[in-house]
């Protein structure tokens, strides 16, 4: 019975491990026609970037220099995720209070559209052209906003659920690298994001599909540069 016992509190507590909030708000964005307007241009230029691209390489890939930071507690992962990017984009060195009062994070955590506000009046603060836009899986593709995004400079910030480690309520990461292509006879479609999670905290690298899945377990929200 002893042995049972045990065995059921290992249990529950993988069980409350696996499902640790880190909360970002979880939202439906309905976007405004102006908005809507603004996400097919990118999504054209995009589209553009991508069919003039040519590379000699089998393997495409690019790169941001990033520093993994834990989030502070349950419902820090947008301002630790914020804190990131601005340590990468040279936007200076914040406190994750600091941020959360920037991006509007509360107890019930930070809307992707609160990270837009606050990320892009730090852009303008520091003097940086970059942007974030705020589009969804229903109307624009995460790998190729990976590319274009990563070879400007600037990280995506995706909002998930169900991550393959995890599933937590709602949370933010940010993708820092990518690799795409083929090598020798297989095809490479992977991304490596940095991710503030309380217990799963670190650089991890994924198959892109698997991160449009996360994301669509959520609201499909992500914030790219526009």
């Amino acid at each position: 019975m002893k042995k049972k016992m045990i065995s059921l509190a290992l249990a529950l507590v993988m069980c409350m491990t696996l499902t640790i909030p880190a909360f970002a708000s979880l939202e439906t964005t309905d976007f405004t026609s102006q908005e809507l307007q603004e996400i097919n241009i990118t999504n054209k230029k995009i589209e553009n970037y991508l069919a003039d691209r040519i590379t000699l390489r089998m393997i495409d890939q690019g790169s941001l220099p990033m520093t993994v930071i834990q989030q502070e507690n349950g419902y820090y992962c947008g301002p630790a995720t914020c804190c990131m990017v601005a340590n990468t984009m040279g936007l200076g060195s914040y406190s994750q209070s600091q941020m959360a009062s920037i991006i509007g994070t509360t107890r019930d955590g930070t809307s992707s559209s609160g990270i837009r506000s606050g990320m892009n009046s730090l852009f303008s603060q520091a003097g940086k052209s970059q942007r974030y836009q705020l589009t969804n899986t229903a109307y624009s593709s995460i790998a190729s906003g990976i590319i274009y995004s990563i070879n400007a400079g600037l990280p995506l910030i995706l909002s998930v659920k169900q991550m393959p480690l995890y599933t937590s309520s709602g949370h933010f990461i940010t993708v820092c690298a990518y690799r795409s292509g083929f090598a020798g006879s297989s095809s490479v479609n992977e991304a490596t994001i940095c991710d503030p999670h309380p217990t799963y905290y670190g650089k991890y690298t994924y198959n892109i599909s698997d991160l449009e899945n996360a994301c669509n377990s959520n609201a499909g929200n992500f914030l790219r540069i526009a």
